[in-house]
C-alpha cells in the first residue's frame, strides 16, 4: 500500500473531489460537479469519513494518522465546496 496525503472537497455530507498526493503525483479518485444530483449524500459526516478510508484502502492507498484525545487524526484536508477558504481536518473516532 502507498502512503498518501489526501484531500476532499466535501459539502454537507456529499464528497465532490478527493484526491491523493504520493510523492508528488496527484490521483483523484473521486470527482463530481458541485451540481451533479449524481454524487452520494451519506447519511452522516462519519459515514462519510469511513467512505473515504474504503475509498483508499480499495485503490491500494493508506493515509498517515496521529492519536489525541481518543480519536485518529488523519492526514486528510477537507475544504467545503462553498467556502473553499477553510481548510480542516477532522477527528474520526470509531
Amino acid at each position: 500500500m502507498k502512503t498518501v496525503s489526501v484531500i476532499c472537497v466535501y459539502h454537507g455530507t456529499t464528497i465532490y473531489n478527493l484526491t491523493v498526493n504520493y510523492k508528488g503525483g496527484i490521483t483523484t479518485l473521486k470527482r463530481y460537479d458541485i451540481s451533479d444530483n449524481n454524487a452520494k449524500e451519506y447519511n452522516n459526516f462519519k459515514e462519510m469519513y469511513k467512505a473515504i478510508l474504503e475509498i483508499l484502502k480499495a485503490n491500494n492507498f493508506k493515509v498517515t494518522y496521529t492519536e489525541d484525545f481518543m480519536a485518529r487524526w488523519y492526514n486528510i484536508q477537507f475544504i467545503d465546496a462553498l467556502n473553499p477558504t477553510r481548510i480542516e481536518t477532522f477527528s474520526f473516532k470509531k
